[in-house]
């Protein structure tokens, strides 16, 4: 393989890299707000932890039951994404504490393109207690079905025996699409020296 083909798939294979990391999360870090996500009256911003390490904030979900915080985003159909974010179980949970508290992923696909029409809902990815304490990231690989034009994407939490209460953190969440050439290339430079070319 020549030198000049070589950088030619080194710039296809970074072009795409590149298309693939693209957030289409609104609002992902929570930097300073939790606009662009529909919460739940016990979802809200906080400065109380940052996944960062930083000042800035994430989405506090408190429940006793189930809550969810979630956005609608256009996609592709039949294309893979990745869903992630970072979570963790409140660390000072010196008030009544859910015995099992519980998080998840949920993407609902939608054939519009504002999440109103159609509803094909994929299961919830996630666990439950006890936790470790600390951040954790967690991602959920999925992939967009033949009519689907917009997924609602949702930030999960709850606790079984609805008594007690959950507390997470959220941070730093992500909805990108993959490489377009995804596992299917492979990419390997070629020797150069004599006898390359």
């Amino acid at each position: 393989m020549s030198i000049r083909n070589t950088a030619l798939y080194i710039g296809l294979f970074s072009a795409a890299q590149f298309a693939g990391a693209q957030n289409l999360v609104e609002n992902p870090s929570f930097d300073a707000d939790a606009s662009s996500w529909m919460t739940p009256p016990s979802g809200v911003w906080s400065v109380a932890q940052d996944h960062t390490g930083g000042n800035s904030g994430s989405l506090q979900m408190t429940t006793s039951s189930f809550a969810e915080a979630s956005q609608c985003i256009v996609v592709v159909p039949n294309q893979n994404y990745e869903f992630a974010a970072w979570i963790e179980q409140d660390p000072f949970r010196e008030f009544d504490p859910c015995p099992t508290p519980e998080w998840g992923f949920r993407v609902s696909w939608h054939s519009d393109l504002t999440c109103q029409a159609g509803n094909f809902v994929d299961p919830l990815e996630g666990g439950d207690g006890p936790f470790p304490l600390g951040w954790e990231h967690h991602t959920f690989e999925v992939t967009a079905p033949p009519a689907a034009n917009s997924v609602r994407v949702a930030l999960d939490v709850g606790c079984k025996e609805q008594h007690g209460t959950s507390i997470f953190y959220f941070d730093d969440v992500s909805f990108t699409r993959d490489a377009i050439f995804k596992g299917d290339f492979e990419i390997t430079a070629p020797g150069i020296g004599p006898g390359s070319g």
